[in-house]
């Protein structure tokens, strides 16, 4: 039976009922046809899920071609614009699969702040297999907090010139007594860049493929490649 006589037969069955009590008519109908329609989604979710997990077994993961030690600084050849409801309903919006990333100065702050245990008390160390997340917000109670990017450089659409970001910590009640006593707060601070750029770059790459889209997939990557220059990288953290 394809679903278009299972439609058609509920239907009917509805249509049926009609004659009996009129005033519930109307609730059995969009029922009957509600159900009726519900095993194609079903059908496209599970299509869905079989393309996402063969996605995840077959091209996600981590590539490491080299590991460098002692970067201070990187440059973003791209930082993720503001998003709102507007491209969150939009099923092909290119920055789907990261959503949940910091955008604007909070992605360059992700790559400044520290990065903590996610264990509870603080105390598994961070590894390569065991990560923690990005804060700004230094803890002293959490004994691993590795530090970010002493800077970042990104390049200003607007003027096309290379600006330099930093970040510091600070008290503002020591300035201005309205503040916590004792809260420390982020600021980031952003110069000129001087020359020369950072020797390595970050990137990423937002695919939109129609077919993907339609099935609410969304495959992205993201990249971190040495920059055609000849300076070398200074040395001190490693992110």
């Amino acid at each position: 039976m394809t679903h278009r006589h299972a439609a058609h037969i509920a239907t009917e069955s509805a249509a049926g009922l009609c004659k009996r009590a009129r005033h519930i008519a109307p609730l059995l109908i969009a029922t009957a046809l509600l159900g009726a329609c519900s095993d194609p989604a079903k059908e496209q979710g599970k299509a869905a899920l079989a393309y996402w997990e063969n996605k995840c077994k077959t091209v996600a993961g981590e590539k490491v071609y080299r590991k460098v030690e002692g970067v201070e600084g990187i440059l973003l050849l791209k930082v993720r614009p503001k998003a709102s409801d507007p491209e969150w309903y939009d099923r092909n919006f290119p920055g789907a699969a990261f959503a949940r990333e910091r955008q604007a100065d909070g992605y360059i702050e992700s790559f400044l702040g520290y990065e903590h245990s996610s264990a509870p008390d603080g105390k598994r160390p961070i590894s390569p297999t065991d990560r923690g997340y990005i804060n700004i917000d230094f803890l002293p109670q959490n004994p691993n907090n590795e530090p970010g990017y002493r800077y970042v450089d990104v390049i200003d659409e607007k003027d096309g010139a290379r600006y330099r970001y930093s970040g510091r910590w600070e008290e503002p009640w020591l300035q201005d007594k309205s503040w916590l006593k004792g809260y420390i707060k982020f600021y980031l601070d952003r110069v000129p860049a001087p020359d020369p750029a950072p020797r390595y770059a970050v990137t990423f790459e937002d695919h939109v493929i129609p077919e993907e889209r339609a099935l609410g997939v969304a495959a992205p990557s993201k990249s971190s490649t040495p920059k055609p220059t000849r300076c070398s990288p200074n040395a001190r953290s490693t992110r």
